[in-house]
């Protein structure tokens, strides 16, 4: 942070840079813009409503009805058929979706309509008479600020507003060469570039911290050693897939508990034990692909998570990860083998909640263990799993 800081001070046109959005924030990201913008585009639409009204009353005699009445009352009319469409929406359950198309569809509208009251400005700074100039870049600054600053959620609708609004208008007074027009014209402009630069910033900003708050949330249900799911992120899977499942397609998890490895961690260290522990976790889950969820639960014991929507049984992805555990691991310069006992639970005859289905397994690997006394050597193979019951 320091470090981006220190290189927009240096350069001057990275204040103004946009930062492209990364895919794994992508949705979050539309989701707080759509939220933002049904929240602050009604304040666009009485903004318009306000400022049109008051502007039209600045057009003096010598402009035609044409600028002086058609194009504000279209516009006005145009103000309250969005608005009202859009207050109706405030309370409306909106998919990612039919946002995204919604914001698409309001920086479409907004720009049109940017655009004709730009053209009306313009035509009625040109035909005004001189004394009266001063009111319409006026009345177009503060109505393109207004829009913008209601749009800045969406940068592109922002930005698209800002230079369809004022571009014009500062185009004419700057070519206009008095004085007073070129001091107004350069005071837009600087206007326009410090919120075009607030708008940047606050955009940047937020894709920091949306991708502060992923890493937060991915280092909550993470196991800081092996890389893979947690027990946090094991409990709230599988309250989701006790949820989703059905008498035909039940949830199962199974507990796999690594027998004889104190021993390995006794006679070769720690390191030896936590690379151990590395490759374990990596060979469980190529073994269960993507129909499964494997988690450690600490130390040398882990979880499998079978959901109702999985391909194949509960048993048939505890025989898979038991015949890969079974094959050598090569840690170092050494071969070591370990065995494994397997406690399984399902729902909803080991519980109807994911605390009744873990305690179930726990109880049945338990006595698997037991089973294996006297405790097995590291290179005595798997065993065969127990079902809670």
């Amino acid at each position: 942070m320091v470090a981006a800081l220190a290189s927009g001070l240096r350069c001057p046109t990275a204040r103004f840079a946009w930062r492209s959005v990364p895919e794994e924030i992508r949705d979050e990201l539309d989701r707080w813009r759509f939220q933002r913008v049904r929240d602050q585009v009604p304040l666009l639409y009485l903004a318009l409503l306000c400022l049109v009204t008051t502007a039209s009353f600045a057009v003096s005699a010598p402009v035609p009805p044409i600028v002086r009445f058609a194009i504000p009352l279209f516009i006005l009319i145009l103000s309250v058929i969005r608005l009202r469409l859009w207050l109706r929406r405030r309370q409306e359950e909106i998919s990612l979706d039919r946002g995204r198309r919604m914001m698409r569809t309001m920086t479409l509208v907004s720009m049109a309509m940017c655009a004709l009251c730009s053209l009306w400005g313009v035509m009625s700074w040109v035909l005004a008479l001189p004394e009266d100039r001063s009111y319409f870049p006026l009345f177009m600054a503060m109505g393109s600020l207004s829009v913008a600053y209601c749009l800045s959620p969406v940068p592109s609708a922002a930005v698209g507003n800002l230079t369809i609004g004022l571009l014009p208008i500062t185009l004419c007074m700057l070519w206009s060469g008095t004085q007073m027009d070129l001091a107004a014209g350069t005071s837009i402009v600087a206007a326009t570039l410090f919120l075009l630069r607030l708008i940047v910033q606050q955009n940047n900003q937020l894709i920091d911290i949306l991708l502060l708050q992923r890493q937060m949330r991915q280092q909550a249900i993470t196991d800081p050693l092996t890389g893979i799911a947690n027990r946090r992120a094991l409990y709230e899977q599988l309250a989701l897939a006790i949820d989703q499942s059905t008498p035909d397609r039940p949830t199962a998890v199974a507990l796999i508990d690594l027998d004889g490895f104190k021993p390995v961690n006794d006679d070769h260290g720690h390191a030896t034990g936590d690379d151990l522990l590395r490759q374990v976790a990596e060979r469980m889950v190529e073994s269960c692909g993507h129909d499964a969820m494997i988690a450690r639960l600490g130390g040398d014991e882990f979880a499998l998570l079978v959901p109702g929507t999985s391909s194949l049984p509960v048993q048939r992805h505890v025989e898979t990860v038991l015949a890969a555990l079974a094959r050598p691991f090569s840690v170092g310069s050494r071969q070591i083998n370990i065995a494994a006992s397997v406690g399984m639970a399902e729902w909803p005859e080991g519980g109807s909640t994911a605390e009744e289905l873990i305690a179930s397994a726990d109880r049945a690997l338990y006595r698997a263990k037991a089973l294996r006394q006297p405790a097995p050597t590291p290179g005595s193979g798997p065993a065969v799993p127990l079902r809670a019951g």
